[in-house]
């Protein structure tokens, strides 16, 4: 109910100023109610274009906010756009505070903008954008039967809209500017991974997450350790060479948010390939699903309820003779 209300409030807040906005949105800024297709042009400023194209309440809400002078000088600027059903419905909570605190809708502004303008085929896989505030974006390309772009991990759904002072790339969602910590941190940080501490720690792996990356984390939970057989995670914690294959059997190198992810198998830093599915829109590593994707500053967690088993060839046999 609560959110409903939220929702209703942020809608509400731009449907209520659509008189006041009228004139700027279509004089001042020069945007015609008409235009509503996909093309670009350079006599618009990014602030129009974005409007034009789709991150209409996004533009009002920098507007409203009286965000929108530096938006339309000279730049340039390259804009990450949410697009409007992303950016009202994502998180209603966060819409509502940004539109009663001006000062953090800026930083949250500036995090979506950068100096200078940056066009999609110059982006290289895992490069980092630093933007007018907050914590470098990541971008990343994967080819999954088609290019996919993402930056934090949000896909890039229309890009290289040129603008008289910059360039637009319309998201699908909003980038948060809390990606400040390591994969290290967050597993350091997080009560629910107090186990998986502990084995890292035994293996002698508890800095290696912290180091630049960046690295896919499929970090098991302390319920998925404690799904193992009895004297499995004892035994482990006993022989730290085995528990350091197990856990970087957990670990790929490189940067792969849910939607780079491949149907097929991704190579581990233990040396062997996990195998990833998509079922009902889940997706699934060694048949466990994916949970809370989280963006860190040297790559990606995610929580997983199983430890995962590497294959068993004769290097595992000890795990064979656990029943693991």
């Amino acid at each position: 109910m609560e959110t409903t209300v939220i929702l209703f409030l942020c809608l509400g807040a731009v449907l209520a100023t659509d008189d006041m906005l009228k004139e700027k949105l279509g004089s001042a800024m020069g945007i015609d109610d008409t235009l509503n297709d996909n093309r670009f042009t350079s006599d618009l400023n990014v602030l129009e274009v974005a409007n034009m194209l789709g991150a209409s309440e996004y533009v009002r809400t920098i507007v409203i906010d009286g965000l929108d002078t530096p938006l339309t000088g000279k730049g340039p600027f390259t804009l990450f756009a949410p697009i409007n059903r992303e950016y009202v419905t994502q998180d209603p909570w966060l819409c509502h505070y940004y539109r009663l605190n001006i000062p953090a809708m800026k930083d949250f502004v500036d995090h979506h903008t950068l100096p200078g303008i940056v066009m999609s085929s110059s982006l290289g896989n895992d490069d980092l954008l630093k933007p007018l505030k907050g914590n470098p974006l990541r971008a990343n390309i994967y080819q999954t039967g088609s290019t996919v772009v993402t930056i934090d991990g949000v896909v890039v759904s229309s890009a290289d809209h040129l603008a008289s002072n910059g360039v637009v790339h319309l998201i699908d969602g909003i980038l948060h500017s809390s990606v400040n910590h390591s994969t290290g941190w967050v597993v350091d940080n997080r009560s629910q991974f107090s186990t998986l501490r502990t084995a890292l720690k035994t293996a002698g792996m508890q800095s290696a997450l912290k180091g630049p990356g960046p690295f896919t984390v499929f970090a098991p939970s302390n319920a998925a350790f404690e799904q193992l057989p009895p004297g499995v995670l004892d035994s482990l914690l006993k022989n730290p060479s085995l528990l350091e294959d197990v856990l970087k059997f957990h670990i790929v190198n490189g940067t792969y948010f849910l939607p780079g992810i491949p149907e097929g198998s991704l190579l581990t830093q233990s040396g062997q390939n996990l195998q990833f599915h998509t079922v009902s829109d889940v997706v699934e590593v060694q048949g466990t699903p994916l949970q809370d994707q989280t963006a860190t500053s040297n790559g990606v967690v995610y929580l997983i309820e199983s430890v995962l088993r590497p294959y068993q060839p004769d290097p595992y046999q000890f795990l064979n003779d656990l029943n693991f």
